[in-house]
């Protein structure tokens, strides 16, 4: 299983890429809202600091031709960029003609079924469907994400599920046992997942018992 890291935050992102835990990162334009850098900027330094993992950059014109441009640009930035391009079928005529140009692809903004194996028969290398962003709005994101996994398997896809817009440890173990492709993580939750309250009562408890006893048997 591939795991990206969610951020544009080059000290997480240093972190986790020296522990080796992650694969690959995931940014969105929302993520530079607040950036005191230019996206290209921060982008640049994410592929110079990662530069055997899979970047994924969105892209954010909505005109064919801009987009196009944009997208061909994105993809020049390295051979291991990956385009973001949103589920919409407004982009379908884009996505077809970046696949004709053997760009990859990673389709973001997946809420269905329906549109995941569309996706999915067009050929692009991966589909993140929103699984925090399901619940937000009264769905169940787990059930929807199984069933994409299940109906890839079925209908024999390559495509790649990436499960995104995870927000708690439940919903990431759930897709972890759903067997997913990869899973998308802020690197808030996944400090959360390297630290269990059991684990730490356990280490404490050790160092008690190890303390207690009369003589050091190791050093």
């Amino acid at each position: 299983m591939l795991i990206f890291l969610d951020t544009i935050d080059l000290k997480a992102i240093e972190k986790f890429v020296q522990l080796g835990i992650v694969d690959g990162i995931t940014t969105n334009p929302s993520l530079f809202l607040h950036a005191t850098q230019a996206p290209i900027k921060i982008i640049k330094e994410i592929i110079h600091m990662f530069p055997h993992g899979i970047i994924n950059v969105e892209i954010t014109e909505q005109d064919h031709d801009k987009a196009y441009i944009q997208a061909v640009k994105i993809r020049e930035l390295g051979n291991n960029v990956v385009v973001k391009i949103p589920a919409h079928d407004m982009y379908l005529p884009l996505i077809a003609q970046l696949i004709k140009k053997q760009i990859p692809i990673n389709i973001t903004l997946v809420f269905s079924v329906s549109q995941a194996v569309l996706m999915g028969k067009m050929g692009v290398q991966y589909i993140s469907p929103f699984v925090g962003r399901l619940y937000d709005n009264g769905f169940d994101g787990i059930e929807i994400l199984k069933n994409i996994i299940q109906s890839f398997a079925l209908y024999g896809f390559s495509t790649k599920v990436l499960a995104a817009s995870l927000r708690t440890i439940d919903q990431v173990n759930k897709a972890i046992e759903l067997g997913v492709a990869s899973v998308t993580l802020a690197p808030s939750l996944l400090e959360e997942i390297c630290c269990n309250q059991l684990t730490e009562q356990g280490i404490q408890k050790f160092a008690q018992d190890w303390q207690a006893q009369k003589e050091n048997l190791f050093i």
